[in-house]
């Protein structure tokens, strides 16, 4: 086990190395760590639309366009239509400009269509949304940290007070920032008397509802009929956006953290010339050279990612809960993030070391016994 000593011989310049590496490393995993939490809340939207068309005014959704709920009737009316639901979706903090991650929503539905839209998001305590219910509410897991609501317990929605009943399970997407209270009180509260400000539509067994929706688009004038494939495509692209921004940051960060574990390794050997040249000349191989400088690279990238890993693992579980008590979350670490950064990390730290290793490995023995 002495070979993991060796690069520890200069003790503050192998520290200064590994705080190099463990930065990069720390940086690489806490974007990876943003970028897939991206991803399932991307994953968990695509399983929420599947098989469903959203019915929106063409000045687009959340931007303040507006259907007369008496439309929906002429949905339900054409063929291969098997149901029609409208909402009114708003933001609970309507003032709020600037957001980190997903805004805070309030969803307005009927409550006797709520298993027919969500039948994936359990109810973790309380119950759902009945039929007759008024200023009752349903609120997501990030909701109920935000305002540390009890069940039971009061929310302010619009100037007015609407009573907590059930909490929904944390599912790690939209739901949990969404409050859900009936439709007529959204419409009440929020001065849209027989509006929505969406449809969904649930295409009958065995249509398809790629093609239902051109249909409803000619049959509906002013309508834009979203079909899940167009909606998936959407947001696969800004998560794709994000993925390589996150991403290409990461693997910087880490080639960054590799160029000082190059200067680190450069000067070891400049240092250990003639070191090297009396240990060819009693015999030792291009490879044991070779190995032994390498070797040094390899133990100081592997300390170095496994330090930053840890740190970006605390941070991480640390900073969550931080978010989570204010209603928010945007941090998700996995086993294969973690091992990813790290093989990363070890692959580009010995790669790294093999530049100077190889020049090491090849100089004349002559000449590096005189320092040359």
């Amino acid at each position: 086990m002495e070979f993991l000593w060796l690069p520890f011989r200069n003790r503050n310049r192998a520290l200064l190395t590994l705080f190099g590496v463990a930065i990069g490393v720390f940086a690489a995993t806490m974007m990876g760590a943003m970028a897939t939490h991206f991803s399932r809340l991307a994953s968990r939207f695509e399983q929420s639309i599947k098989g469903k068309i959203i019915i929106r005014e063409r000045v687009g959704f959340l931007s303040g366009g507006i259907i007369e709920e008496s439309r929906i009737k002429d949905i339900l009316g054409l063929p291969g239509v098997g149901d029609a639901v409208g909402g009114l979706v708003v933001r609970l903090h309507p003032k709020e400009m600037i957001v980190l991650g997903l805004p805070d929503l309030v969803v307005g539905i009927p409550p006797e269509k709520i298993s027919l839209l969500y039948p994936h998001i359990p109810i973790l305590k309380g119950r759902t949304l009945r039929k007759g219910d008024r200023f009752s509410c349903v609120v997501g897991a990030d909701i109920r940290n935000e305002f540390s609501l009890p069940l039971s317990g009061m929310l302010t929605i619009g100037d007015h007070p609407f009573q907590v009943v059930g909490f929904l399970e944390r599912g790690g997407g939209q739901e949990d920032r969404q409050v859900w209270i009936p439709l007529d009180c959204a419409q009440e509260i929020f001065h849209r008397d027989g509006l929505v400000s969406h449809i969904v539509v649930l295409p009958r067994e065995g249509i398809d509802p790629e093609i239902l929706a051109p249909e409803i688009e000619k049959k509906i004038k002013g309508l834009d009929a979203v079909t899940p494939m167009r909606l998936s495509r959407q947001v696969r692209q800004s998560i794709f956006l994000w993925r390589l921004i996150t991403l290409g940051t990461g693997v910087l960060a880490v080639i960054i953290g590799g160029l000082s574990l190059l200067n680190t390794i450069t000067f070891t050997v400049l240092e250990q010339t003639a070191e090297i040249g009396l240990k060819k000349a009693l015999g030792a191989s291009n490879g044991d050279i070779l190995i032994e400088i390498a070797s040094d690279g390899l133990v100081l990238s592997s300390a170095g990612g496994t330090l930053g890993i840890v740190s970006a693992s605390v941070f991480v579980f640390f900073f969550n809960q931080y978010l989570q008590e204010r209603g928010m979350s945007l941090f998700t670490l996995t086993w294969g993030l973690v091992f990813g950064v790290w093989i990363l990390s070890v692959v580009a730290g010995a790669g790294i070391a093999l530049i100077p290793a190889w020049r090491a490995s090849h100089i004349d023995p002559a000449l590096a016994m005189r320092g040359k």
